[in-house]
């Protein structure tokens, strides 16, 4: 009951910092994914990127009426809130560590951010774009970009964070307990 009474605080407290972080944490996942997703766009589709606050403006060629696409930030990044509430919400645990743990969880969480967003793409090509009156990636690819994206999509906003989250928390407790061992083997000897 602790735990949730803290992750509901810490929620609320996350989700009004990420509100006012969201227009400088953007151009740095636009300027990261941008790049990334020249490399991978075979067809040179892509002119470029621009952060707009909370959104992303997603510049390409062919664009059927010359606007570039909008996606929207926010659905990128919303799990950086549960993240930032479940590593906080953990209690008995002394600032250091939990700074640690945090700083660790968001070097891990933003590539998948990254990536999420970059397959987001490629499957937006792979769906609205042709060349010649054909698809521009062979029906395999597709797939796998349409499920890669759904995928993504679905377990990004949760079940990424309490993988991260879990997997920090197991670590520096195991670790923890094997220092333990391994000092008072050492006095022991």
């Amino acid at each position: 009951m602790r735990f949730l009474l803290r992750f509901l605080v810490f929620f609320v407290a996350a989700f009004l910092f990420w509100l006012a972080t969201t227009p400088i944490c953007t151009p740095i996942l636009t300027f990261c994914t941008e790049k990334i997703v020249k490399v991978f766009d075979t067809h040179d589709f892509t002119e470029g990127m621009i952060s707009r606050g909370k959104t992303i403006a997603l510049k390409y060629a062919p664009s059927p009426d010359g606007k570039p696409h909008f996606i929207n930030a926010r659905n990128i990044s919303f799990n950086t809130v549960f993240l930032l509430a479940l590593i906080m919400a953990v209690p008995d645990v002394n600032y250091k560590l939990r700074l640690k743990i945090l700083l660790l969880g968001l070097v891990v969480l933003f590539p998948v951010q990254v990536v999420r967003l970059t397959i987001y793409i490629l499957n937006y090509y792979a769906t609205h774009m042709q060349m010649d009156g054909a698809p521009i990636y062979h029906s395999l690819w597709r797939k796998i970009l349409f499920y890669g994206d759904l995928t993504l999509t679905r377990l990004d906003s949760m079940l990424v964070p309490v993988i991260i989250w879990a997997g920090l928390y197991y670590y520096y407790k195991w670790h923890a307990i094997f220092q333990k061992r391994k000092a008072t083997s050492v006095v022991a000897t």
